[in-house]
């Protein structure tokens, strides 16, 4: 845990991404960006637009986009990127007779510039994030982080970036961030197979929580232990609540499949909101006086295959902030009661059925002892 460091949280794009642009512009010396979803079109120009008037400036810049989440990226924008002082490098490269190693994925989202700025959360560069020309954009959010931990955040970043190219002098022989404010910070990853970091902490602070307990996830395919662990939450009397999609996501079979918990979490007093107003993609947790904010879904898909990071916060009123957050999107929600979720139609259990196998199948199908 790292003292003296400041986080703020942006809530959707129109907060995040003018200050993250804003923030390249401002660069120095070097650039870091790892990111597991990027596609081509008005949001991404922007970013790419911003990144090539850094490159001529000088400044070190260097992309790290997962190769199957940004197959959406086309050709010119890949040659656009391919300019002096950018190095664009895509991780574990898809290969059609590698078959399992290719679940393998980076779904870290990461920006870091000059050890001063740091950002991470949800978010991804696509046009599903963007407020300006979508009429229905991703519902998300993104932290700012500046202080000591960047030093732990750009330090993992560097191991994973080394396997695949050398590390350029901007970034070797940049100063380490300083003391910036007062709240205390960790960083947490999850790095499969053997080290589950986030998922382990997200349990240690439900266990010891006395008063709050809110999760968001977009994807609420979480273990059975994690389940447990809310559940006994809820019965020792904390305000154990989860904040989840509606029908409305990108993936409405998820959603279907997580339905089959419902019946469960209710009955031993977890509540359960749906989202209304849009897709909801946020990854955070609420625990009395700490957070975790990142990339981590916390679904099992994620912790067998996915490279994942999450910045821990220890802080009140950073807390209080969060709170905030969860209580405007409550009251944004739909609430759902055992009594009415008992009375579901008959094609909508069905639905779950099919969904609850289909997940099963493709567990059955991702499961491997070796990458």
């Amino acid at each position: 845990m790292r003292k003296h460091n400041t986080f703020r949280l942006h809530v959707d794009s129109a907060q995040y991404y003018p200050r993250l642009l804003e923030s390249i512009k401002q660069a120095k010396n070097f650039i870091v960006i790892e990111q597991y979803l990027v596609e081509s079109g008005h949001h991404t120009s922007k970013l790419i637009k911003a990144l090539l008037g850094a490159a001529n400036r000088e400044v070190a810049v260097l992309l790290l986009f997962d190769d199957f989440g940004a197959t959406g990226l086309n050709e010119h924008d890949r040659q656009l990127l391919q300019q002096k002082n950018i190095q664009l490098v895509f991780y574990n490269p898809i290969r059609y007779r590698r078959w399992r190693s290719n679940l393998k994925r980076d779904h870290r989202k990461l920006v870091i510039i000059d050890n001063l700025f740091g950002m991470t959360g949800g978010a991804g560069f696509t046009d599903d994030f963007d407020n300006e020309n979508n009429t229905n954009p991703w519902h998300d959010i993104m932290i700012e982080v500046s202080g000591p931990v960047l030093n732990d955040w750009l330090a993992s970043f560097i191991s994973i970036w080394q396997q695949y190219n050398d590390i350029p002098q901007q970034v070797t022989n940049s100063p380490s961030a300083k003391s910036a404010g007062e709240m205390s910070g960790r960083l947490v990853v999850t790095q499969p197979p053997m080290h589950h970091g986030i998922s382990r902490s997200v349990i240690n602070h439900i266990q010891r929580s006395n008063q709050h307990v809110w999760l968001a996830t977009p994807y609420f395919v979480i273990s059975r232990k994690l389940r447990r662990t809310l559940i006994r939450a809820a019965k020792r009397g904390v305000d154990t609540r989860l904040l989840l999609p509606s029908d409305n996501s990108d993936h409405p079979w998820v959603t279907h499949a997580f339905h089959n918990y419902y019946d469960k979490l209710l009955k031993h007093g977890v509540r359960i909101f749906e989202y209304q107003v849009r897709f909801i993609h946020a990854k955070i947790i609420y625990c009395d006086q700490w957070t975790t904010i990142g990339s981590s879904n916390l679904d099992r898909w994620n912790e067998r295959w996915n490279l994942d990071a999450n910045q821990e916060i220890e802080n009140a009123e950073f807390c209080r902030v969060v709170k905030h957050f969860f209580d405007d999107d409550f009251s944004q929600s739909h609430e759902i009661t055992l009594t009415a979720w008992r009375q579901r139609s008959w094609l909508k259990r069905l639905r779950e059925i099919f969904s609850r196998q289909l997940v099963l199948i493709l567990e059955m199908i991702g499961r491997s002892r070796r990458y």
